[in-house]
């Protein structure tokens, strides 16, 4: 990527005005980017008399590397003057008796007299260039020009180090030793694919390499742990074998103040792919860098942006976060993809298209839904090649096989967080995976945590509650325990249950918590909105059904045996997967017959 005309102007001229020390300390500042090893010679007072000003060593092998002299001038025009200085510190540094592999005279004036610039060159040929393997007169354009070409270089090797850092992070912490593509996803609303990685690239990759008209914005959705996060990283290495650079964001990294407007949020992002605070005001290769990353982002054709997670940066929950978020990123000319939950989608989507212009012909969106049973399949044979032998991996291929997974194990299976959360259990023999209430539970309460902290244990979705994890998790749970009894609908004595209920039916539920709005219980929790929102504020569903029935198992045990609630009708029959549910939190809590027929409503649990 190459800056404009008036950036290179912006360096060159605060170089051309800066004399002998300022000189120095600039150019050293510039060029320890480069070779962070570089030596100021006066703090040591080395080389004064050939008037070496920087140098490079390398201590291993104790050799000289590369010699800087630096000719800070006064004037603003190089003449004979400032040729006869040259000539004089090429002929100190030519008495020197160490050897240098590369030596550099840089001036902070433009050096335009050709006739000037050859007698110095020759000077250069004649005492410098016998004992070096490479010598050079560098005026302040050349200088900044070659700074550029290796800042440049450094910004993608940064870029690349940093999207490899944190994905590794991501990696380790979900265990993820392959990525399985098939998986199943809609697009324009309504038509069915597989292989959304192949899908998003073709559209992208079409529109970057042939200059056609292509989708700036790319939103994928999805209900939690369906793999959005793996999706855009496993996008990387496919655009960057294809010569397309890729800059990975997670949301949650970047501050408030970051995300409002074009150049805060491209000094952020440096700063991030730097891993270090950067001055932009003050030093010169801060500016360097920031112009070249604002560059990348607005006008290079071989680049892309991947915003991961927009639901979880507070920012995106104020009034006018998303306005100034989208506004920030108006400006960049490159491809951008947003995760975000379908929750958070269904919201405030008229929010999103109402910043961004042209949004029907800019914007493509795909959603990530249910896995199928060859899917599950497909990604169990992955996951075998990756693990010992193991008869309960083995046991549950058979029950996928013979379609009997959700006698065993709900909706747990139908997506890939609580696959692989599953496998590993299976893998380890641990003995949860024989009572599905236990393994409801602490899928959830693994969710939970993944919702609080994200992937990295630093990111944070809002959750205005008291207490660690444990305690969030119990007041989560006895909130869905609440919300699930009111969807309970009883006619002459059978009970059947509510698909949705509305945000205005349990409005006052939430207000007895400490839980700002909805959005919160959406977002750690396993309710969902169904449909738009309308007058009554969200339908709202439960992700599974068998969530559903698992919550009211939990509700009608809480009733019975710690509420001791003689109310419920023992003549109301409920579905059988409820009353399993029931059977399962039983055996979990280690209630005995006697204990259970002591309660004078037992008979509900039809055991």
């Amino acid at each position: 990527m190459k800056l404009t005309s008036t950036q290179r102007t912006q360096v060159v001229n605060e170089l051309i005005h800066n004399s002998r020390y300022p000189l120095e300390s600039s150019c050293i500042e510039l060029l320890k980017v480069i070779y962070p090893e570089i030596i100021d010679s006066k703090t040591l007072g080395h080389f004064e008399k050939e008037g070496v000003d920087a140098y490079t060593y390398n201590v291993e092998l104790e050799e000289y590397l590369i010699a800087f002299q630096f000719k800070g001038f006064e004037v603003m025009q190089f003449g004979e003057s400032q040729k006869k200085q040259c000539i004089k510190s090429i002929n100190s540094f030519a008495k020197t008796d160490k050897e240098f592999q590369e030596y550099y005279l840089i001036s902070n004036l433009p050096i335009s007299n050709k006739d000037l610039r050859k007698e110095i060159e020759s000077e250069i040929a004649d005492k410098i260039v016998p004992k070096t393997k490479k010598a050079q007169l560098l005026d302040v354009n050349q200088f900044v020009k070659l700074l550029l070409e290796l800042y440049n270089k450094i910004v993608f090797e940064k870029i690349e180090s940093y999207n490899h850092k944190v994905i590794n992070l991501y990696q380790k912490t979900v265990d993820q030793k392959f990525y399985y593509e098939n998986i199943p996803f809609k697009y324009s609303l309504t038509k069915s694919s597989n292989n959304p990685k192949t899908y998003l690239f073709d559209k992208s990759f079409k529109g970057l390499t042939k200059q056609i008209n292509y989708s700036k914005w790319h939103f994928i959705i999805s209900e939690f742990g369906f793999g959005k996060t793996s999706l855009v990283q496993n996008l990387i290495s496919e655009f960057k074998t294809s010569g397309i650079e890729c800059i990975y964001i997670p949301v949650s990294s970047l501050s408030s103040e970051g995300l409002a407007g074009t150049t805060k949020i491209s000094k952020e992002i440096a700063e991030l792919i730097f891993e270090m605070e950067m001055d932009f005001n003050n030093r010169l290769s801060s500016k360097l860098f920031f112009s070249l990353i604002k560059k990348a982002l607005t006008s290079t054709k071989k680049m892309v942006l991947i915003f991961d997670g927009l639901d979880e940066h507070n920012f995106s929950y104020k009034l006018t976060g998303l306005k100034h978020i989208f506004s920030s990123l108006m400006d960049i000319t490159a491809p951008i993809f947003i995760t975000m939950r379908k929750e958070f989608w269904e919201e405030r989507q008229e929010d999103i298209k109402l910043t961004l212009k042209k949004p029907d012909k800019n914007i493509s969106i795909i959603e990530l839904t249910e896995w199928f049973d060859n899917n599950i399949m497909e990604f169990l044979e992955l996951y075998q090649k990756t693990e010992a032998k193991s008869e309960k991996l083995e046991w549950f291929k058979n029950v996928v096989k013979e379609k009997n997974y959700k006698n065993h194990f709900g909706d747990i299976p139908k997506r890939p967080l609580f696959l692989k959360m599953l496998l590993k259990d299976l893998k380890e023999d641990n003995s949860a995976t024989n009572n599905i209430s236990i393994l409801y539970h602490n899928y959830f309460i693994e969710k939970l945590k993944i919702d609080i902290t994200g992937y990295s244990g630093e990111t944070s979705r809002p959750l205005n509650l008291d207490g660690g994890i444990v305690t969030q998790a119990n007041s989560i749970i006895k909130l869905l325990r609440t919300i699930s009894s009111k969807m309970i609908i009883v006619e002459n004595d059978e009970v059947t249950l509510k698909e949705f209920i509305n945000e205005k039916d349990i409005s006052y539920i939430i207000e007895s918590t400490q839980i700002n709005d909805i959005l919160e219980i959406l977002m750690h929790s396993v309710l969902m909105p169904f449909g738009s929102k309308d007058i009554n504020g969200f339908r709202l569903k439960f992700a599974h059904k068998s969530y559903q029935e698992y919550f009211i198992a939990m509700f009608i045990y809480d009733e019975i045996f710690v509420k001791s609630n003689s109310d419920l009708n023992e003549n109301n029959s409920y579905p059988k997967t409820v009353t399993d549910f029931l059977k399962s939190i039983l055996v979990s809590k280690k209630i005995n017959s006697s204990e259970l027929k002591n309660k004078s409503n037992w008979k509900i649990l039809r055991v």
